[in-house]
């Protein structure tokens, strides 16, 4: 809506039909150094953006951090009832969007993982900036993170209960999820903190989400055997399509090569039109 050329640049890129001019116009944004220097950045690879949310937190070295905040995961006997395992190694999207551990300080940019009161609108993707944290390291599961989220809507009920005006209080969740021990599967639940640093962000996960003000990064991570890491088909379009004007977006080593389309997509796509 607030930028109808760009809309028509993406309609391009998205088919692969992309012109000259396009990649200009989207190459000019690396010089769009008007920005905040801590708005949300979208890489390729999450070893790019835990990198990159690392070192961000580094730069808060006035503020307390807390954790790693480890999730408890908890299974039981069906027969006996006993605890069988106490912690997993298993990722956050297999347990449900609780991540298995987090460090978190005031003044960091968080990311609600797990869709906590939809009609409240905390719904995975929702970001913000936490604005205070109590927690009891002794009961680190217990404690309460404040935050208040880019989009006002977020939380616009659980804030009137907020004892921090305008901040959203997060809680701990327990989630299932199965996990498998040798030959058997089991049946787990994980109590941690719905969310995770967001400074930086993969693609996959910004899916589905549009940011007021966004960095691209379009930097590829090479292989162990030292070749650059090849740009998967539709990721460059997922990366563009999240902001909603050129002017409060910056893309970091872009080139026309980042555009991959996938052709099986094109395919289906041309034989749907022409079947309607």
């Amino acid at each position: 809506r607030e930028d109808p050329e760009f809309a028509e640049i993406l309609s391009r890129v998205r088919v692969g039909e992309h012109t000259e001019a396009d990649i200009a116009a989207l190459k000019a944004l690396e010089k769009n150094d008007t920005l905040l220097d801590d708005c949300l950045s979208i890489y390729f690879t999450n070893y790019q953006a835990d990198g990159y949310n690392d070192m961000q937190l580094q730069r808060l070295v006035l503020k307390k951090t807390y954790g790693p905040l480890k999730a408890i995961d908890s299974g039981r006997d069906k027969e006996t009832g006993r605890a069988v395992i106490k912690h997993t190694n298993v990722g956050m999207h297999e347990a449900g969007g609780l991540p298995p551990e987090l460090t978190i300080a005031e003044g960091a940019r968080y990311m609600q993982t797990k869709n906590t009161d939809r009609e409240d609108y905390i719904v995975n993707g929702a970001t913000g900036i936490i604005t205070n944290i109590a927690i009891d390291e002794s009961k680190p599961m217990k404690g309460t993170i404040f935050v208040k989220f880019d989009d006002s809507r977020v939380g616009k009920s659980a804030k009137k209960k907020s004892k921090y005006p305008g901040s959203v209080p997060v809680k701990a969740e327990t989630n299932p999820f199965r996990f498998k021990q040798g030959n058997e599967t089991v049946s787990m639940e994980r109590t941690q903190y719905p969310g995770i640093l967001a400074w930086g962000i993969t693609a996959h996960k910004a899916q589905g989400s549009t940011y007021h003000e966004m960095i691209g990064v379009f930097t590829r991570k090479k292989t162990d055997t030292g070749r650059l890491m090849p740009y998967q088909p539709a990721i460059a379009y997922t990366i563009l399509s999240r902001g909603t004007a050129r002017s409060r977006m910056k893309l970091v080593d872009f080139t026309s090569d980042c555009i991959v389309v996938n052709k099986q997509a094109l395919k289906e796509m041309k034989r749907i039109q022409q079947a309607r």
